[in-house]
């Protein structure tokens, strides 16, 4: 399935932590909704079995497959965003147990500076169409960036991530970014984590 999300709409709009949230719940919903309409689809064209008796109620096969997320800079964010949420929301935990592989293009994870992380804010508001962004857009838009990756660090762990960013320096305002440094997550090493990292030169800002 594809999610199509517009977090930024006007020249003057910022990435907010409310918006990020909205967005991860929704996309949690639509993929809930898909898996229960493929499931019940499935139990449809199946021909009805004898059950055993005292056997334990099991998912239908479409509601157990697997999730690859995929998420391409802001559209990455949102899907941390949305395994927190699954992670604690009982409704949603189920589709938490079926992932399987977070792949992310150019998401931003970690920066060392407030100010890098206004840079990436910078990054992701002019890919998104945004022009002469004043500089309370670019703090309101960072603190959320910050906030989403840091709620999202804890639940990480046995899901295997691919991170892709790009190996070409940027220029964003006076201060040069190299995506390496953003676009990976480098946990402490005395956590568990499968984290593989590809360097491509895709000019995430083009």
């Amino acid at each position: 399935m594809t999610y199509n999300y517009n977090l930024v709409t006007g020249p003057q709009d910022f990435i907010s932590i409310g918006s990020i949230k909205n967005a991860a719940l929704e996309l949690l919903r639509e993929l809930s909704r898909g898996r229960r309409i493929l499931g019940q689809a499935g139990k449809r064209d199946k021909i009805a079995e004898p059950r055993p008796l005292k056997r334990a109620p099991t998912l239908p096969i479409d509601q157990t497959r697997p999730i690859i997320f995929i998420g391409y800079q802001l559209g990455g964010t949102i899907i941390k965003q949305a395994l927190v949420f699954a992670n604690y929301e009982k409704l949603y935990m189920p589709i938490s147990s079926e992932i399987s592989l977070l792949v992310f293009f150019g998401t931003p994870h970690r920066a060392a500076t407030p100010a890098q992380w206004e840079s990436a804010a910078e990054m992701l508001l002019s890919s998104s169409g945004s022009k002469e962004i004043s500089s309370s857009v670019l703090k309101s838009s960072s603190k959320a960036l910050m906030d989403s990756s840091a709620g999202f660090m804890p639940f990480l762990g046995a899901i295997p991530v691919l991170n892709f960013y790009d190996n070409r320096l940027h220029m964003v305002s006076i201060l040069y970014l190299y995506s390496l440094s953003m676009d990976t997550l480098y946990f402490p090493i005395n956590i568990y984590y499968v984290e593989n990292v590809v360097s491509i030169s895709a000019g995430f800002l083009n």
